[in-house]
């Protein structure tokens, strides 16, 4: 992982970065690699652990205006370091919870497909209701556009 990072740090007008598939070495890397600040989209998918050993290695200049993850293990990034106005979830697995990202950004644009993490707790927490799951910072004050679609443990009753 580390050679690819010091190789992507050497773009200084990369634009859009797509990482599917890839199995990383299990060790994170003990340096902080700069991503070019013309980074504005980032896609992720089929990354077993990846996810967090990119972006425990990586350090984002600038808000990143679309980020994809999908069929990802979410866990154990720390999401305050990263931020994003157009988040797309999907096929994310029911064991993770996507929620833990919600609380760190402000997101304009949301889309949701097929986690099942995705209830209706979390959604009146994004609509300022009393929430009553773990993520009371969850906050759609920013949000202009949510797509939900097949979302099985969401119900239209919620909205």
């Amino acid at each position: 992982m580390a050679g690819m990072l010091r190789a992507l740090q050497e773009l200084p007008c990369l634009a859009q970065l797509a990482i599917n598939n890839v199995d990383f070495d299990n060790e994170a890397p003990s340096y902080l690699y700069s991503l070019s600040p013309a980074l504005r989209r980032l896609e992720f998918s089929d990354l077993a652990y990846g996810l967090y050993l990119f972006f425990d290695a990586v350090f984002l200049q600038e808000t990143i205006d679309t980020m994809h993850i999908t069929r990802c293990n979410v866990d154990h990034v720390d999401w305050e370091n990263v931020s994003c106005t157009e988040l797309i979830l999907g096929e994310i697995d029911a064991r993770y919870d996507i929620g833990q990202i919600l609380d760190h950004f402000e997101i304009v644009h949301l889309h949701v497909h097929e986690c099942p993490s995705f209830h209706d707790d979390l959604l009146y927490s994004l609509m300022g209701s009393t929430p009553l799951s773990p993520h009371e910072d969850v906050s759609a004050r920013t949000l202009c556009l949510l797509s939900i679609s097949r979302c099985n443990n969401f119900s239209m009753g919620a909205l």
